[in-house]
């Protein structure tokens, strides 16, 4: 996939909550006919970003594909995703939505990993793709309590030490805004973690069936 990502803020948080509050946060995805230019891109992300709800968007072109982060406590009804797409000049062909919130993404993980997250994460964003071997990869952002973060080293530094991460396919906000040499990467069974050094993210690659 060839995504473009427009970003509005930071990327990580959606907001700053109290100890084990949980995120209530969707994602929505739209299929949108028309989409043949960098241009039609950025003008769709710059649409997007002027609807209160919408935190953050980013498209595939190649797949007509536009996703609308929703801001944590904000909901965008199905007309104005409908406003949004006919503003843009476009034809949706469909869309659905994707539950982001945080308790739902742990589970999710968690399940995915065979075991439990070293701590609870404040925030935890995941994404999805199809390998060409018709497996999975899942990529999640997570961003951690400070007073955890030794917690998480301790778990991760049980696994094998690895050098490489985030391959070209990786959605290209993933984590662009860090150094990879920030990095502290483990790999564990089929799945690689990355810890930031010097802040609260932490990364996950994980590959499945």
């Amino acid at each position: 996939m060839n995504y473009t990502y427009f970003k509005q803020g930071a990327i990580v948080a959606f907001c700053s909550l109290l100890a084990f509050t949980s995120i209530k946060a969707e994602e929505i995805n739209l299929t949108i006919n028309g989409m043949v230019c960098a241009f039609c891109a950025q003008g769709l992300a710059d649409l997007a970003r002027s609807f209160d709800p919408v935190e953050q968007a980013y498209v595939d072109m190649d797949n007509s594909l536009v996703v609308l982060v929703i801001r944590a406590g904000y909901s965008m009804p199905d007309a104005m995703v409908h406003e949004y797409v006919r503003d843009a000049g476009y034809d949706l062909q469909g869309f659905f939505r994707v539950d982001q919130s945080t308790d739902n993404n742990i589970a999710k993980l968690e399940r995915l990993l065979g075991r439990s997250l070293p701590s609870r994460p404040s925030s935890a964003y995941l994404f999805q793709q199809e390998t060409a071997d018709g497996g999975h990869v899942t990529y999640a952002r997570l961003t951690l309590y400070r007073n955890h973060v030794r917690s998480w080293n301790r778990a991760m530094s049980q696994g094998n030490e690895a050098t490489t991460f985030a391959p070209s396919d990786a959605p290209s906000w993933w984590f662009s805004d860090q150094d990879p040499q920030s990095l502290r990467i483990f790999k564990i069974g089929q799945s690689q973690v990355a810890l930031s050094r010097t802040g609260t993210l932490a990364f996950l690659k994980i590959q499945h069936q």
